[in-house]
């Protein structure tokens, strides 16, 4: 049988799916009981967010006024104008969590923060969990509503952005993600903050399964309080992947040695500037890199080396140090 996380991915699209996409497009409306608690009742209302998959980028729009949008990365947060212009911006975000408590007012610089590395994290899941850093563990099952829930224990590493270190996420029979369980460390109240996370309306779009409507309450050492407020009301719509951009392809450079023709201007003025030794390694680094090879193989590198000490004894032109080298073979 397979482990818990392998159906979990298979179930929302698989890894291999998963690893055409550059970003998510979508719609988003987003409010509840803590929206009001944090001084910001009207919470946000149809906005579009582009969400990178593989890394926490995002963009709110409108965000802040009607021509305006919201950045998100981990360490820093801000608000453009509808010029580019910077409104507001504020470096390690996290850092302006401290010292709160479940009803301290947020400012649009927080708010942004919080739904931000919030989305990023839902459309990531569970595929996030397979990146360096992460560990899993199933745990015991767990009954709800007449079903058998499987329950996987994940450690997040320090670099990602989330709600808290250890979160426990819930799967039915079929791998769909049905609940999460997690304390949200930036209210600042690790008691007040424990939430449980429901997830519905599962939906495929583009072959990945996404739970569209989201709906977090309250958690006390007996469960969930379905009865209670609702914490957090997220509902997700018009939802468009974006696949990976097709790779650049490489343009011959003197023949053989690969380069884009994009860089060619930032070469050339470098070329008077440096020796001919220097010059020849550096373009040849480069051009290892283009080649996509993921490190600097000794022959290659070796053949360069000679090149260059040649050239540097022969010719006083850095610019003819160019000779039609093929790259190694990966």
């Amino acid at each position: 049988m397979k482990d818990l996380l392998t159906r979990a991915l298979e179930a929302h699209g698989g890894l291999s799916r998963w690893r055409e996409i550059e970003a998510f497009q979508l719609k988003a409306s987003i409010g509840g009981g803590l929206w009001r608690l944090k001084g910001l009742p009207d919470g946000l209302r149809d906005v579009t967010l582009r969400i990178l998959a593989h890394r926490p980028m995002v963009t709110i729009t409108p965000f802040g006024g009607e021509a305006r949008t919201g950045h998100f990365t981990p360490d820093r947060v801000w608000i453009e104008d509808a010029n580019g212009g910077v409104v507001e911006e504020r470096a390690t975000p996290r850092a302006s969590f401290a010292g709160h408590i479940l009803t301290t007012p947020w400012d649009k610089l927080q708010e942004l923060y919080f739904v931000s590395y919030a989305l990023w994290n839902y459309l990531a899941t569970p595929f996030v969990f397979t990146e360096p850093g992460f560990e899993t563990r199933e745990i015991g099952p767990h009954e709800e509503n007449g079903e058998t829930w499987h329950r996987l224990l994940v450690k997040y590493p320090p670099s990602i952005p989330t709600h808290c270190a250890e979160q426990v996420l819930y799967f039915n029979a079929q791998g769909l993600l049905q609940r999460m369980d997690y304390s949200v460390d930036v209210v600042g109240d690790m008691v007040a903050g424990a939430a449980s996370h429901y997830c519905f309306d599962h939906t495929p779009f583009g072959g990945i399964v996404i739970p569209t409507l989201r709906r977090a309450v309250s958690r006390t050492p007996k469960g969930a309080v379905l009865s209670g407020p609702t914490g957090v009301l997220l509902q997700m719509s018009d939802i468009k992947l974006i696949p990976n951009a097709p790779k650049e392809k490489n343009n011959a450079f003197d023949g053989n040695l690969t380069w884009p023709r994009q860089r060619w201007t930032a070469i050339f003025p470098c070329i008077g500037k440096w020796s001919t030794i220097g010059s020849h390694l550096i373009v040849a680094q480069l051009a290892q890199y283009r080649s996509r090879q993921e490190v600097f193989n000794e022959h290659i590198l070796l053949e360069h080396h000679c090149l260059a000490i040649l050239a540097a004894k022969s010719l006083e032109d850095g610019s003819l140090i160019f000779r039609p080298i093929l790259p190694a073979r990966s």
